[in-house]
């Protein structure tokens, strides 16, 4: 989807599967201001009206699957690595 972030494309794949914003913010771990944000955002980036243009818009432009969300782990690893265990003293 266009210029969205990777959070702007997962909320509007939770739109398109008609997932109200409490709804929305129970699954992500938000505030349902914080999904009423990225919602009000993913219509001025996009030029749309409605909820339901998002979901028309979503289905159009991407697969069926929303894009795989970064794990806390990854997150917290040097450089983004994936295997964020510590060197041992052997490996040092």
């Amino acid at each position: 989807m266009g210029a969205l972030t990777p959070t702007e494309i997962e909320i509007a794949h939770l739109v398109t599967e008609a997932d109200s914003t409490a709804g929305i913010a129970r699954a992500r771990f938000l505030s349902p201001r914080t999904v009423q944000t990225d919602v009000s955002r993913i219509l001025t980036k996009l030029g749309l009206r409605s909820r339901a243009e998002i979901a028309g818009e979503s289905r159009r432009r991407e697969p069926a699957e929303p894009p795989e969300s970064v794990s806390v782990d990854r997150c917290l690893s040097p450089a983004g690595l994936k295997d964020s265990t510590p060197p041992t003293e052997e490996a040092a």
